[in-house]
């Protein structure tokens, strides 16, 4: 065997050729493919962080760190590829881009170490590692490039060899991809079902092509230096222009713009824990204390307690104070999420506001923090920081504006013309609210003339971008039913002779406010003889909070104004306060009477809802 082995020629490579000019223009192709690989690395981070430097990404070692974070459940898989920041559901054409780029990563090395040998694969390896910062996906293009090393020269035919390299990678992708299920939940319609696998696919089939192309050329050339260049050329180019033409740069932008300050991403109002709250007032209270000051653990203890056994007089001012000093704090960090969410979203406005499809949905995101408001009533009974957008604030009108009418056909506009509705309704405009709600009935019915509801795509829109609103769907899917439910309140319940002022009065009450049951007391003292006062002492019993005097008082109020026009509303409460309480035939007769009595009310499709769909 070592005699036959003997008898081979000595296997050429770009280093075979001792000529000054052949090592020289290896050196300096070398250096031009390390400068194109560097590129499509830090394209394949700038996919993921929109930071084209990765050294200069604020949470650089933090990803990097998240990356081998096996234990804290964010680790970060190949998976994330597809859903993060670009989701493959909502971007189809992302995975071609993907499987693109991975098949570059993956053949370059291998070919750099049969051509070059092992040791100059190992800065390509390296920049895998830290640039695109996939390190295992480095680690484990080391071990394929030893394995392409070792048998180069046992085996003849090199593309063989290349092959058994590309083994590992394939492990790799299959156990590193163990929560590939998490996409397939998304991916609802069977055809997308095979989105999931399309760029792993693409990457494999497209590594051996390139693989192949590189190799066939190095023989074409008699293995002179330049073969690797020109497809390295092509990899760099193709993935970009289809990024650019297909995706686009406001696709990135907009998904980092919504994974940050969006809804459904990393919530920026989110709620705070209890505890945290607890701590917070403890240490405040702790530091106004003279010394020398109690344990903390203790100052906790009566902060906790606070909020269900009144303390003692004393601490009971203390503790006050620290949670008025605790709130003023939280009040100034939330005007500074609030300005810097606007400040993002105006800046992607001002790049893209003629060129992206997804500037209703940033103007959504923008006017639903300006409307954002700390519960401060909830802060203060149960330590808890609560935050809601359900009673608009002036300040998002003209954003709420900007949508309305530069996108009325949106669906996202139909939550700016219900909130601009209240705004106009607390200001008396009922006319224009009524008007507005309206419009979304007209745009509503055009929606669903356009486009039906059971459309299954095709092969022939495979890979078409989704509906750009439809990761926010979620936030305005009900806003429809919330309109109607409005444009009905506001028509039944106008009264022109004073001006609508106990309709315009009631629309300013703020549920969450700490005087809103005395707010309302006082407009049933006040509106003697409105109309509205069936909906008001509706309000109140709502407010309830414990579930059967709440039941009971709603089934007074039916008997109280059996012709008032909330008992619609009243009929579908008691049903929903009678499953509260588990009287499950008494909630189903609530719920058909609303069917029997109110057949074209709002509330007869939600009672729908609620009762056994084989029973109707």
């Amino acid at each position: 065997m070592d005699q036959a082995d003997a008898s081979l020629p000595p296997l050429l490579d770009v280093w075979s050729r001792t000529a000054p000019k052949y090592r020289y223009r290896a050196i300096i192709l070398l250096i031009l493919n390390l400068l194109l690989f560097g590129g499509l690395c830090s394209f394949m981070f700038w996919l993921r962080t929109g930071t084209l430097v990765p050294p200069t990404y604020p949470e650089y070692t933090q990803l990097f760190y998240n990356t081998f974070n096996v234990i804290g459940g964010s680790q970060i898989t190949p998976q994330d590829l597809l859903t993060r920041p670009i989701n493959l559901k909502l971007v189809p054409m992302h995975a071609v881009v993907v499987g693109l780029l991975i098949a570059s990563l993956v053949s370059i090395p291998i070919v750099i170490t049969i051509l070059y040998r092992l040791p100059f694969a190992l800065p390509f390896c390296a920049m895998v590692g830290f640039l695109a910062v996939m390190p295992w996906l480095g680690l484990t293009l080391l071990l394929s490039c030893f394995i392409a090393s070792s048998w180069r020269s046992k085996i003849r035919f090199r593309f063989a060899a290349a092959l058994l390299a590309l083994v590992p990678i394939g492990i790799y992708f299959f156990t590193a991809s163990w929560r590939f299920d998490a996409p397939v939940d998304l991916l609802t319609p069977q055809i997308e079902r095979g989105l999931v696998v399309v760029p792993l696919l693409l990457s494999a089939i497209a590594s051996c092509v390139t693989i192949a192309a590189i190799l066939t050329i190095a023989r074409l050339v008699n293995y002179r230096p330049g073969a690797i260049t020109p497809v390295l050329v092509l990899l760099f180019l193709a993935p970009w222009f289809l990024f650019i033409v297909k995706v686009g740069r406001d696709e990135l932008h907009y998904r980092l713009l919504e994974r940050h300050y969006g809804p459904h991403s990393r919530p920026y109002f989110a709620d705070t824990n209890p505890q945290a709250v607890i701590h917070h007032v403890a240490r405040r209270w702790w530091l106004a204390l003279e010394p020398p000051r109690p344990a903390i653990e203790g100052l906790e203890s009566k902060v906790r307690d606070y909020f269900s056994i009144p303390p003692a007089p004393e601490d009971a001012n203390q503790i006050a104070a620290a949670i008025r000093a605790q709130q003023q704090q939280y009040l100034t960090l939330f005007a500074e999420e609030q300005q810097n969410i606007a400040d993002e979203c105006q800046k992607f406005l001002e790049d893209f506001r003629d060129q992206s499809r997804y500037v209703p949905n940033v103007l959504y995101i923008k006017a639903r923090a300006q409307d954002m408001r700390v519960d401060l009533a909830a802060l203060h009974r149960e330590g808890l920081l609560r935050f809601y957008a359900d009673f608009p604030s002036p300040a998002a009108q003209a954003t709420w504006t900007t949508l309305v009418e530069n996108y009325p056909g949106s669906p996202l506009a139909d939550v700016g013309r219900y909130q601009l509705a209240l705004l106009n309704g607390r200001l008396g405009n009922i006319d224009q609210a009524i008007a507005l709600l309206q419009d979304t009935e007209r745009h509503q019915q055009e929606r669903a003339d356009a486009y039906p509801l059971l459309q299954e795509p095709g092969l022939e829109n495979l890979l078409a971008k989704k509906p750009p609103e439809q990761s926010l769907e979620a936030e305005y899917i009900d806003y429809p039913l919330r309109s109607a439910q409005l444009l009905i309140f506001l028509q039944y319940n106008r009264e022109p002779t004073s001006n609508d002022a106990a309709l315009v009065t009631f629309l300013k009450c703020d549920s969450r406010d700490v005087h809103y049951e005395q707010n309302l007391r006082d407009m049933l003292q006040r509106f003697t003889g409105s109309g509205l006062l069936d909906n008001i002492e509706l309000r109140l019993i709502m407010h309830e909070v414990d579930p059967g005097r709440r039941l009971a008082g709603l089934q007074a109020l039916q008997q109280k104004y059996p012709q008032g026009d909330c008992q619609p509303e009243l009929l579908y409460e008691i049903g929903l306060a009678q499953l509260q309480q588990e009287q499950i035939t008494e909630a189903r007769r609530s719920f058909e009477q609303i069917l029997e009595l109110f057949p074209d009310s709002i509330y007869a499709s939600l009672a729908r809802r609620r009762l056994p769909v084989g029973r109707l």
